[in-house]
């Protein structure tokens, strides 16, 4: 591995901070650099010109004061009209704070109660881990997004300030662009038309390609929390090197100004990236047929998306993104598909816990350490390579879903298992009547428990899954003794 190629006589200049043009270049008097460091001097300029047009066509619309102010004013709405698997489900998820998250909850458990049987399934280890991944996912787009709740006060290091180099930049923000467009397509498609085959199961068994997706998330979702702090991923592999690491916190102790030059330290004055006219938006949503409330809901989607890849970079708008088409603005018909309903009831009883997501990555071993940065140190070589491998595969991808072949334009009628293929495998059983329960519900549900597991007697019996599931309804609003017996049944039904 070469040696670390910085000298203290090296200057690195920002080049955002430049104002160098092809016509100051054309103009200076270049004769005494050699033809290659005056061709060099030429890419540099002209691809800073491209960054600067690429930067205000993604920043069209943009201003951080106003999108704070617009997310104070469209929380309180997000309620009105709501259910689970919605947009507005989404950014309550992302934008509201944890009490008010947790009263949204609640809501949306007793909204599915009282319009459907509750949905009793054993997924395998494979649909397990794609649960977990998706819900995992949206923690981290909270943690993402905690600034735009107050609940961050650390700096934002938006994408115009950080020292990449110039062409890589050029093209990971001309990626966000694509991935913002191709947002706004299938969105406008979504709203369109209504598809109620939704789960966050992958119908891929488990296989070399099941493997490459998954790590391509799990590679996003690094790449996301690493845009949190300043240092980013590593760039080359000179960083695994234990001198590297010694040289780099060495400047970055004793001598700031250089480290700042270098990329390590952050600089002094952040920029903040706006837009040179707020009056349209990067996604204009007035001509969607959408009424004005759906609209509010949309454009502030688009909006945070937005605010994703300027504050964040490219990988946290490519997981928004990605995340955002598993929802919908249309509500779930009468009888929706089985499949649905799980969707709909995980994502109501989910509880978030983004402060476990910390704000810098690790370097990838204890440069301290002599014997263990000298232990097998093709490995980290290996697994860098494999990151960059991955990374780019954000940059020629605007999403990881498998495109649909067909959509359905209305639901199912039948509550069995879903038809999807991704579901294959998983019975999933809709429980539709509940036991009569008097006296203290809490304590007469368990002692009656009790003392027919001491009787021996069978399981409770479960309704077939291929007989249709009739709406569940109440004749007068559900009391919390009565929700709490559904879920005693429920996690009872759940262990036989």
């Amino acid at each position: 591995m070469d040696v670390f190629p910085l000298s203290p006589e090296f200057e690195c200049e920002d080049p955002f901070e430049t104002t160098v043009g092809l016509d100051d270049i054309e103009e200076s008097d270049d004769e005494g650099l050699p033809w290659a460091d005056q061709k060099v001097k030429e890419i540099t300029a002209a691809e800073l010109q491209d960054f600067a047009q690429l930067m205000d066509e993604f920043a069209k619309g943009f201003d951080p004061d106003s999108l704070t102010r617009e997310i104070m004013a469209t929380l309180p709405l997000l309620e009105e009209d709501l259910f689970p698997s919605s947009f507005a489900h989404l950014l309550i998820l992302l934008l509201q704070t944890d009490g008010k998250i947790e009263t949204a909850q609640v809501k949306l458990v007793r909204w599915l109660r009282a319009r459907y049987p509750i949905a009793l399934c054993e997924p395998s280890e494979t649909q397990l881990v794609d649960e977990t991944f998706f819900m995992s996912e949206i923690e981290m787009l909270r943690r993402l997004l905690s600034t735009l709740r107050g609940d961050d006060d650390k700096t934002i290091y938006w994408i115009n300030c950080r020292p990449f180099e110039i062409g890589k930049s050029c093209e990971k923000l001309e990626a966000s662009i694509k991935v913002i467009r191709a947002f706004e397509r299938d969105m406008r498609s979504a709203t369109e038309e209504i598809d109620e085959e939704r789960h966050f199961y992958n119908d891929l068994p488990v296989c070399t390609e099941r493997t490459v997706l998954t790590s391509m998330r799990a590679q996003r979702c690094d790449s996301s929390q690493a845009c949190i702090g300043w240092n980013n991923y590593l760039s080359s592999e000179i960083e695994l090197t234990r001198f590297h690491q010694f040289f780099k916190h060495h400047v970055m102790e004793h001598d700031p100004d250089k480290a700042r030059r270098f990329g390590w330290l952050p600089p002094e004055h952040i920029r903040v990236p706006r837009s040179s006219s707020t009056d349209v938006d990067l996604v204009d949503v007035s001509d969607w047929p959408l009424n004005d409330h759906q609209k509010k809901i949309m454009s502030l989607l688009f909006k945070v998306a937005q605010w994703l890849g300027l504050a964040r970079g490219l990988a946290a708008v490519h997981l928004f993104c990605d995340v955002a088409r598993n929802f919908t603005i249309h509500k779930p018909s009468k009888k929706p598909s089985a499949s649905y309903i799980l969707f709909m009831q995980k994502l109501a009883e989910v509880r978030l816990c983004p402060s476990s997501i910390k704000s810098q990555v690790p370097t990838p071993f204890p440069y301290d350490d002599e014997i263990y940065a000298n232990r097998n140190p093709a490995f980290f070589i290996d697994v860098f390579r494999s990151a960059r491998i991955l990374v780019w595969c954000q940059v020629e991808m605007a999403s990881f879903l498998k495109k649909k072949s067909a959509k359905k334009k209305q639901g199912y009628s039948n509550h069995g298992t879903s038809g999807r293929q991704s579901s294959k495998g998983m019975q999933i059983r809709m429980v539709t009547e509940f036991p009569e329960i008097h006296g203290s519900l809490a304590g007469a549900w368990e002692g009656n428990r009790t003392q027919n597991m001491a009787k021996k007697t069978g399981p409770l019996a479960i309704p077939s899954a291929s007989l249709l599931a009739e709406e569940t309804t109440l004749d007068h609003p559900a009391s919390p003794e009565e929700e709490q017996s559904v879920y005693h049944f429920a996690g009872y039904a759940r262990s036989i």
